[in-house]
């Protein structure tokens, strides 16, 4: 093939992949100050610019002149004065300084800018929690507003100073001295010391091809996502920590406990917990859920894995892994994410996005997600899995003493949904109907056949949902499109010999001893798998759904002019997808590459699951609270890049 045929070749090849993938990359992107919030809010934390009622009173006071090279004074004014003669007007004063001299302080002289944000977070949270006449809630709201910055911004300085979580520290205010000792242990807590990385929630925008809408619940505390890095030591203590790492939706308060000075800082994994005690009373807790699935959305495409997955399958094998996207947690039933092909776990993140929005939920259920490399055949990638799966119960439930780990849910999208029905069946070497088309393949490729076909069902899955799944392959796979593709997939065929097919062959008496199997990846790879007369989909086909296991189909239909029966979804036929054992069948007005971020398909997962844990169901009327934030500035202020968010 000459050159120019060769780049017309690849030209195609990556139009028809386009066509499979519905992968984007993510950029996330850490500003200096707020852009989510109200504007009321974003105008009282603005460091460049005093807002009109706070110049006006520091004239009145004759304070002005005072108020950026002397701000300590400022402040002792100001605190004398809301001793004997409180306002609510006063106090938002006395905030928006402390507040905005932290801001200047900041990398000049980081412990003096602490000192400037813990006075301002005493004195807004004295005030948001007050109710009456002169303290209006629009006056609350500010207030609140700035008690979260600072409780963010104190959170910040002390990470990046690389804090002995575990001491107390002596910060100099403005007018007292304040002892802070930080809480990062216990029911509920985040053990701050096991994370990297750190970012405001609340200064975070993100591209919104990911599809994310921002889910946010009101309340107290600085809205962080920290990371956690992966590291091949970690990997070995932690098998669940994935490549892009671990980001976790984490929320800071500072509470004063005296009039000394002492103050406690907390630091609260939201998914967990919904409220906290200040000041003696019950409030609930700020938390920003989406923004770490953003993080990792970032993390996760910056090398476009999905596309690499299907063409070079073989380098991508690393990435290979089920993964967590929170703490792991005893009292929650785990449900399995399985992607589609030339995809990656990030087609995930809408669906879930809505579901973590649910907070009964978020308490009965943990995600975690698996991410394979789709050019492998679909046996191959579906033995992975049934190993991956194996070592998950083995490693946190050795001695089976956890019941909901017996009651896993497993939803695969697509190629996904192929590899998830391979765990719910048995065979014990039998390939049944595959065994016509084996016959006629070489004896190496034979052998690998019905290595891969003995299998037991894996007896802690429950339940599984199928979505947009070619259970009986797709025609797009035998076509032109199919066909360009699948010429351009290279892996070595020493690959498939490897990990859990090697044990595969022992388990048949077979030796591995002088075996060089010479498999041609043009022609036993994913896309080959997918072809409606592919051995793997019949031999899956025919195996016996484990007893006790409920299977639901959720299908897409991209046209509903078109009767079911001749319907598709654009990639998948009605026919292929539809199941006679399914418990249900949802079928939605969707296409193949959106149907796992369609709304109806995201809501009847979250009806299976609801039913799954013997809950009652009460469909959505309305959304979950839901902000869209787009890549723009919220006000017309400055807002200035973080130029790192690292420890130094």
């Amino acid at each position: 093939m000459d050159f120019t045929r060769y780049c017309q070749w690849s030209a195609y090849a990556l139009i028809a992949a386009s066509l499979v993938s519905c992968a984007s990359k993510g950029q996330v992107k850490e500003h200096r100050l707020p852009i989510v919030g109200s504007r009321i809010v974003q105008r009282l934390i603005n460091p460049e610019k005093l807002t009109d009622e706070t110049r006006n009173l520091l004239k009145e006071e004759g304070l002005l002149r005072w108020y950026k090279h002397h701000p300590t004074r400022v402040v002792v004014a100001l605190r004398k004065k809301l001793d004997t003669q409180p306002s609510t007007k006063l106090r938002l004063a006395l905030v928006e300084v402390c507040s905005d001299t932290g801001e200047r302080l900041l990398d000049r002289n980081n412990n003096r800018a602490m000192g400037f944000h813990l006075a301002a977070a005493e004195i807004a949270l004295q005030g948001s929690l007050q109710k009456g006449s002169s303290n209006t809630a629009e006056a609350r709201e500010q207030l609140l507003g700035a008690y979260d910055y600072s409780c963010g911004r104190v959170a910040r300085i002390l990470f990046e100073s690389n804090h002995d979580w575990s001491s107390k520290i002596s910060v100099e205010g403005p007018d007292k001295t304040y002892q802070l000792s930080c809480r990062t242990q216990g029911a509920g807590l985040v053990e701050m010391k096991k994370y990297d990385e750190i970012w405001a929630a609340e200064n975070l925008t993100f591209d919104e091809d990911s599809g994310l809408q921002r889910v946010l619940r009101d309340g107290f505390g600085g809205a962080l996502v920290l990371h956690r890095k992966w590291t091949e030591q970690r990997a070995k203590e932690d098998p669940l920590l994935s490549k892009m790492g671990l980001a976790m939706p984490v929320t800071a308060t500072l509470n004063p406990v005296g009039k000394d000075g002492a103050m406690d800082m907390s630091f609260h994994d939201v998914l967990v917990t919904e409220k906290t005690q200040l000041q003696g009373r019950a409030v609930s807790l700020k938390a920003d859920f989406t923004a770490p699935l953003a993080v990792l959305y970032s993390y996760e495409h910056w090398k476009n894995v999905g596309l690499a997955g299907l063409f070079h399958p073989e380098r991508n094998l690393g990435r290979l892994s089920l993964f967590k996207l929170e703490e792991f947690r005893e009292d929650q039933i785990p449900v399995i994410l399985v992607h589609g092909l030339m995809s990656s776990p990030a087609t995930w993140a809408k669906a879930v996005n809505s579901l973590r929005a649910d907070p009964v939920l978020r308490e009965r259920y943990q995600p975690l997600l698996f991410f394979y490399p789709t050019g492998f055949p679909i046996a191959y990638n579906a033995d992975q899995l049934r190993t991956y799966l194996k070592n998950f119960r083995q490693t946190l439930d050795p001695q089976h003493k956890n019941p909901d780990m017996s009651q896993i849910v497993i939803i695969g999208h697509s190629m996904g949904g192929i590899l998830s029905n391979a765990q719910i069946r048995s065979n014990h070497g039998d390939v049944g109907a595959s065994g016509q088309q084996l016959g006629e393949m070489g004896e190496k490729e034979k052998l690998v056949r019905e290595a891969l076909a003995n299998y037991e069902a894996n007896p802690d899955i429950a339940r599984a949902v199928f979505v947009a799944t070619p259970h009986r392959g797709s025609d797009i796979a035998q076509k032109s499109v199919g066909g360009i593709v699948s010429h351009f997939i290279k892996f070595p065929g020493k690959v498939l010999t490897q990990n859990a097919l090697t044990q595969g062959l022992l388990s048949m008496g077979s030796t591995l001893s002088g075996l060089d199997l010479n498999i041609d990846s043009k022609h036993f790879n994913g896309i080959e798998s997918l072809k409606p007369d592919a051995p793997d989909l019949a031999a899956i086909l025919e195996q016996p759904i484990r007893s006790g296991v409920r299977v639901h189909s959720i299908i897409a239909r991209a046209d509903p002019t078109v009767p079911l029966e001749e319907s598709n979804d654009e990639v998948v036929d009605y026919k292929s997808a539809h199941l006679n054992s399914a418990v249900s069948e949802k079928v939605v007005h969707a296409k193949h590459m959106t149907i796992n971020r369609n709304d109806d398909a995201i809501e009847e997962v979250r009806r299976i699951l609801y039913l799954h844990a013997g809950l009652s169901y009460t469909p959505t009327v309305k959304k979950q609270q839901l902000e869209k934030v787009k890549n723009k500035r919220a006000s017309k202020r400055r807002l200035p890049m973080y130029p790192s968010r690292r420890r130094p």
